[in-house]
């Protein structure tokens, strides 16, 4: 009211001196804010009396937002200083001294009801206008929206071309100033939305107000909740699900998890029914998140990332409902658990009591087995926060429901154990997919962990399962050789986030290192050579011999197969040094330092002469392959004598230039014969002075540059 804030504004501050705040609090600052406050009152008191309150309702009742509509941010800041004004007379005043008694109570609580049904649909609003803004200005950081190099592709188009970057997506921009204040804007109105509910609903002492949320749904004796289970189009789940699990800021899905706790958790008035109808609401949000990551929509965020309150709501939930629950009701329902073989409903259970704990369990566990890996890498900012959500559930109705549940479990306790914690890649796994574990992070690991410890307590049979585990994944037919540092970690050796392998520099290796990486960065060279039947290409030793060590072509493809689809940190080269020969038919030597053009000549030669028998003996001259012609032009007739000829790759001398089109344009520069050097031209029949060059006279698809960065001094 702007009397009272006027006044209450002008009103002098308090003295900052220690002695005179210790002072009894009597002086003109004192009266002042007393008769501001009296103003105050009988200001509101007068507004109240009037019809004002019901009048800021009618106001804001008429007001609607279009989510898509981005000119209906105005409405959007009307609507909220709106709810800021009714939240202010709900707080002050409490709804027991706004209501009337009688058909004035009705009407009221109809207002009420309207209200929160408004609410709850600007609630919905302003998060997809804040989800639409996020999505407009910047691409948000999620697991869905990492696009994987082009390099890892084993067939890419030949119009496309390659990029060396791992984040191939457009260059992203910093949001304007417009979005950003419209953004902020958006994310006011809905902290005041979950305010006003949270006036509107805990400070009622009507049981029924709580009834307002779930539109025209109320329980009936006997039902099950499958009515509001099946009314996933209300005001309340789209609000719900739009701030606990759609909306991009992390602030507004923990106001609204604070606020539903406030709500149905705090409040003793409400019905529980309506506790267990939120828990079953709350269930199809989790379907609603792993059917958007099994097929997300186009532009669409991965809520993977974004449903961590979505779970401790619902652990808060169950602990709440089964502590308040009598123990006729817990006994002897709640802790059977019953698998069975045959095909269920897929979708959510409905969830009216605690005895239905149990199903409730069953269908969890069965969402942990059917979930695929998420986390690519041991990244903590990837963190699977719905397969932890799913874990943490599972243990939270385990300690609940007591040790009775626990034997039925054991083929969860498997499959935790296994495909969560300790399963590797293996060949038939999908490449373009996240590969085993599913729990990769030290978040997901340690869920697990939990919860195979809650599993194992007090139930001897589950014990016994993960010693016969343990001890089978530790069963080998000999022993390790790797392991050979006593401070072995494990962690050290995956794969980097950038998700690309490296060679591991065996001495002075680096030179054949760095060729091959940058072989395998050439798609049509990679994608050649692993389609090449290796059993036929003759070995180093002898020809035509069963590719394994001595098979440099094998030895090729294996590196290539590891640079694509490991998930260690690195390969190691030893097998093609072996199998790579020089001319003297000695392999590599790790520990000398070689030029990597003299390396590069021999090692093409002898790749071409393991790809002559096959179908792509001509791979490496179609990618590789141009032709130099060297000239001989006469400086008096301008005779020319070309002779052309065949080049993997150009050397360009460095040296005192600044680019490589200068040391290309000196390439092609050519050099003078006179004096003693001139040239026999056949067209002038005696020795001129000529101009010999070499020029590129056919350009390959792949262009090798070879700078000469070191110079030999004889």
């Amino acid at each position: 009211p702007p009397l009272g804030a006027a006044k209450a504004a002008a009103a002098p501050a308090p003295p900052a001196d220690e002695d005179a705040a210790e002072a009894p609090a009597v002086g003109p600052a004192l009266c002042d804010d007393m008769d501001s406050v009296a103003i105050r009152n009988d200001w509101c008191d007068l507004f109240l009396s009037r019809g004002g309150f019901a009048h800021l309702v009618a106001i804001l009742l008429g007001m609607h937002v279009q989510a898509d509509d981005a000119a209906s941010l105005f409405v959007l800041r009307c609507v909220h200083r709106l709810q800021k004004l009714i939240s202010f007379f709900l707080e002050e005043y409490f709804l027991c001294q706004l209501q009337r008694d009688g058909a004035g109570a009705e009407e009221f609580d109809g207002k009420l009801r309207d209200l929160v049904g408004h609410t709850l649909i600007t609630l919905h609003t302003s998060v997809s206008l804040q989800t639409l803004f996020v999505s407009d200005s910047q691409q948000a950081p999620s697991h869905l929206s990492y696009a994987p190099p082009k390099h890892m592709d084993l067939c890419v188009p030949s119009n496309e071309t390659d990029s060396l970057l791992p984040n191939t997506s457009p260059q992203q921009h910093p949001p304007n100033k417009k979005k950003s204040d419209s953004l902020a804007e958006c994310k006011n109105v809905t902290r005041q939305c979950l305010v006003l509910l949270n006036s509107i609903l805990s400070s009622s002492k009507t049981p029924r107000a709580i009834s307002w949320l779930f539109d025209s749904w109320t329980p009936r004796d006997g039902t099950d909740g499958r009515a509001l289970a099946d009314h996933t189009h209300g005001h309340l789940y789209r609000a719900l699900l739009s701030s606990l699990v759609r909306c991009p800021n992390e602030d507004i899905r923990t106001m609204t998890f604070s606020s539903a706790l406030s709500i149905f958790v705090a409040n003793p008035t409400f019905d529980r029914q309506y506790t267990f109808s939120l828990l079953s609401l709350l269930l199809t949000f989790i379907q609603h998140v792993a059917d958007t990551a099994a097929h997300p929509p186009e532009k669409e965020r991965s809520l993977i990332s974004q449903c961590e309150k979505l779970f401790l709501l619902l652990e808060s939930l169950i602990t709440h409902l089964w502590d308040t629950s009598d123990d006729a009701d817990r006994e002897p329902k709640a802790r059977a658990v019953f698998f069975s073989s045959s095909a269920t409903d897929p979708g959510p259970p409905v969830v009216s009591e605690v005895a239905h704990f149990g199903r409730l369990l069953a269908w969890v566990s069965a969402a942990i087995a059917h979930h695929i890996p998420y986390e690519r890498q041991r990244n903590e900012a990837d963190v699977n926060f719905f397969l932890v959500g799913l874990v943490s559930l599972v243990d939270r109705l385990c300690r609940t429901l007591g040790d009775a549940t626990k034997p039925s479990l054991a083929d969860l306790l498997r499959h935790v154990f296994d495909a969560c914690l300790f399963d590797i890649p293996r060949a038939g796994h999908r490449r373009d997919a996240p590969r085993a574990p599913k729990c990769k992070t030290a978040k997901s690991r340690q869920a697990a962990f939990r919860l195979i410890v809650t599993l194992c307590a007090g139930c001897p049979d589950n014990i016994a399962l993960v010693v016969r585990l343990v001890l089978a994944q530790q069963a080998v037919d000999a022993p390790r050789t790797d392991l050979t540092d006593w401070n072995w970690n494990p962690l050290a050796r995956d794969k980097s986030a950038c998700e690309y392998v490296g060679l591991r520099n065996l001495g002075a290796t680096c030179y054949m290192n760095s060729l091959l990486q940058q072989f395998f960065m050439t798609p049509p060279l990679r994608c050649g050579l692993l389609a090449a039947e290796a059993w036929g290409a003759p070995s180093a030793s002898e020809g035509g011999a069963a590719p394994g060590e001595e098979n440099l072509l094998y030895q090729l493809q294996i590196l290539f197969g590891n640079l694509l689809l490991s998930e260690k940190k690195y390969f190691d080269t030893r097998g093609l040094c072996s199998a790579y020969k020089d001319y003297d038919g000695q392999p590599i030597n790790p520990g000398e330092q070689q030029d990597v053009d003299e390396f590069f000549s021999i090692f093409m030669d002898k790749l071409k002469t393991s790809l002559a028998p096959l179908k792509e003996k001509n791979l490496l001259k179609d990618i590789f392959g141009g032709e130099i012609c060297n000239q001989i032009i006469c400086q008096e007739c301008r005779h020319r004598i070309e002779r052309c000829e065949d080049c993997l790759v150009l050397s360009l001398d460095v040296k005192g230039k600044k680019s490589v089109l200068e040391s290309l344009d000196l390439y092609v520069e050519g050099e003078m014969l006179d004096g003693e050097n001139k040239y026999f031209c056949e067209k002038c029949s005696r020795k001129c002075d000529s101009l010999k060059r070499a020029c590129i006279s056919t350009l390959p698809n792949t262009l090798i540059l070879h700078l000469k960065r070191f110079e030999f001094d004889l």
